[in-house]
């Protein structure tokens, strides 16, 4: 697995998964779990502290089966590009039959209403990579996948964002960016342009980014359409 913190995650329950099985004497049946037994199972399971950051381990069976999570999560704090270089010689190096990508969220922001999520001089390539999204991931995950030759590439989109269970100044920048509020669009541009204005970037560019690439799911929906899209046209 490929990517953020969406799959840094799914990939410690999936490990943990892998552990559990592999400590019984008879197969388990995961398939056959409601989403409710699965929630409980993986809460009395877990192999990792899920509310960690810590990178879950390789995971590798006597069989040959070798599970592995390569990317990032949380703030990368200006090592983007070293990450996502990473993850990919990486990835080379193992040469999976089975490659899972997904890179969304890193890209986005909620200027002025979480500073966390609103980029700075070290992350300010998160907005040309964002800019750029068909050619700086989708392509170079396709490019990946040519080298590796694996027997599946799964793309996922971006996940949905709940605007309506946020709170605080999350909920009001939520709602704030999703209406498209002219005060808070200016607001952003006027902060972010002398940091993307070195990238290339138009006052135009840089309000469309404050525009969409908002940490709601408006970027979400956003990102979304150009993977299908993307997709779509390797598949015709």
């Amino acid at each position: 697995m490929l990517g953020d913190s969406t799959l840094f995650y799914l990939s410690k329950f999936l490990i943990s998964m892998m552990i559990h099985e592999d400590q019984q004497p008879n197969p388990v049946d995961y398939h056959k779990m409601t989403s409710d037994e699965a929630a409980g199972f993986l809460k009395r399971t877990a192999q990792f502290n899920l509310k960690g950051t810590a990178k879950p381990p390789p995971y590798k069976r006597a069989d040959g089966t070798w599970f592995q999570w390569w990317g990032m999560q949380g703030n990368a704090h200006g090592r983007t590009e070293e990450l996502i270089d990473d993850m990919f010689q990486s990835g080379e190096e193992m040469r999976p039959e089975v490659v899972v990508t997904n890179m969304a969220f890193h890209w986005f922001h909620l200027c002025g209403y979480s500073e966390k999520m609103c980029p700075n001089e070290l992350d300010s390539p998160i907005m040309s990579r964002w800019k750029h999204y068909r050619e700086t991931w989708l392509q170079r995950v396709y490019d990946f996948a040519l080298k590796v030759k694996p027997k599946v590439l799964l793309i996922k989109t971006a996940n949905l964002i709940c605007g309506s269970k946020r709170t605080g100044d999350w909920l009001k920048g939520d709602v704030l960016y999703q209406s498209f509020d002219n005060a808070t669009i200016a607001a952003c541009t006027e902060r972010l342009y002398p940091l993307a204005k070195p990238l290339f970037f138009t006052r135009e560019d840089t309000e469309y980014y404050c525009k969409y690439g908002q940490f709601t799911d408006v970027g979400s929906q956003h990102l979304n359409k150009q993977i299908i899209e993307f997709v779509n046209n390797i598949q015709q």
